[in-house]
């Protein structure tokens, strides 16, 4: 890349910052901090006071031993979990375990954990699975669990068998148990929001989904445009935990159609190359004793802002240009030549005889003749 190109693009990708930066929340300077804690403790009990939570549905319920077997997620299209959970058939294959393999591994601690001691039983209600024929029960919360026993080889689980939910219940339980997780990640957010537009009909508006989910209007707007990206690129974006405000250069980009979907596909698949490279492989991460849930993606707006940039400079058309023949180029140079030695003879002039100053009047007329003829094809004249 030329530097003046490297320039261009270090220049847009510090305004794709600042733009970015204009949309984060303003704090009053005279306001003090809260601490995680704080903001944690409010949003639960803000979620709390809009969803009511898991522990009102079970209260009083009693707990079972059942078959795994007996138990499957429900994969009825628009009622799946809103997260990126693959069926544990799918984890157990070679090459997509090499795509999922952070998930992998945390889903592989839970299930040890669960075989010394299930703290907490999964809910599931009365139900049936056309992949899972034996299923009698359907999952409402604790789908991760599920799928963490079956890949540690356990055959029974804990549960609590409850009534059948509304399909509003269901989305707001489960997202309240999403929320909870420290790696519930911005596209499962917007899928939910998706999942909930449908339930409450066309008629409802993103302000009313808010509401039901107790989030900002505002917020909800910024989620849901992470769903302009297609399918492959959510689940890639969800796997590798990218979150909204870290692809607002990107969101914006092609929101104002800067930059292609392929292009967009592009800068998807560095930024997960990134993440990798900084994060180290599910190996490492159990080596350091690291939860993957607890570490960042490695990924930071400056660099999203510079492959956005790069990719909008990419993707600007160019003019082609067309090889000048060697004979222009010589013609230029003898020009330019001609040009001053004609500047320094209008000073001189003095010194020529009479008969001199008519032979440079008539080579002078020539050349005029010869300059008109070809300015007149230059200007397309006949």
């Amino acid at each position: 890349m030329s530097q003046t190109r490297r320039k261009a693009v270090d220049t847009l990708a510090e305004q794709l910052r600042a733009r970015v930066a204009s949309i984060a929340p303003v704090v009053a300077e005279d306001a003090e901090p809260l601490s995680p804690e704080t903001t944690h403790d409010a949003e639960a009990r803000a979620r709390q006071h809009f969803l009511g939570t898991v522990e009102d549905l079970t209260s009083g319920q009693a707990v079972v031993h059942l078959p795994l077997s007996t138990i499957a997620p429900n994969l009825t299209a628009g009622q799946q979990q809103p997260r990126l959970l693959p069926l544990p058939e799918e984890l157990a294959d070679e090459h997509r375990a090499l795509t999922y393999g952070e998930l992998l591994t945390d889903l592989r601690e839970l299930g040890d954990s669960l075989k010394e001691r299930q703290l907490q039983p999964i809910v599931v209600y009365p139900g049936s699975s056309e992949r899972y024929r034996d299923a009698q029960y359907l999952i409402l919360v604790g789908q991760r669990r599920w799928t963490a026993a079956h890949l540690v080889g356990m055959t029974h689980i804990d549960a609590i068998v409850v009534e059948p939910p509304t399909p509003l219940e269901r989305v707001r339980l489960q997202y309240i148990e999403n929320e909870a997780r420290e790696n519930f990640s911005d596209i499962e957010r917007a899928w939910t929001i998706a999942q909930l537009r449908d339930v409450l009909g066309e008629a409802s508006s993103v302000t009313d989904v808010a509401q039901q989910l107790g989030i900002q209007r505002g917020r909800a707007y910024q989620l849901l445009r992470m769903l302009a990206l297609g399918g492959e690129q959510q689940t890639l974006v969800a796997t590798y935990r990218m979150q909204e405000t870290q692809l607002r250069p990107l969101l914006d980009a092609l929101h104002q159609q800067q930059v292609t979907p392929a292009a967009a596909n592009d800068v998807l698949r560095r930024l997960a190359a990134i993440s990798t490279d900084r994060r180290g492989t599910p190996a490492e991460t159990q080596e350091t004793g690291t939860s993957p849930a607890s570490r960042s993606n490695g990924i930071d707006t400056l660099t999203v802002s510079r492959l956005v940039a790069r990719a909008i400079a990419a993707s600007a058309p160019t003019k082609a240009v067309t090889p000048a023949p060697r004979w222009y180029q010589t013609l230029r140079g003898q020009l330019d030549t001609t040009r001053v030695q004609l500047k320094r003879t209008a000073e001189r002039i003095e010194q020529l005889d009479n008969e001199q100053q008519q032979q440079l009047r008539e080579e002078m007329n020539k050349l005029q003749l010869q300059l008109a003829a070809i300015e007149q094809q230059l200007d397309g004249r006949p």
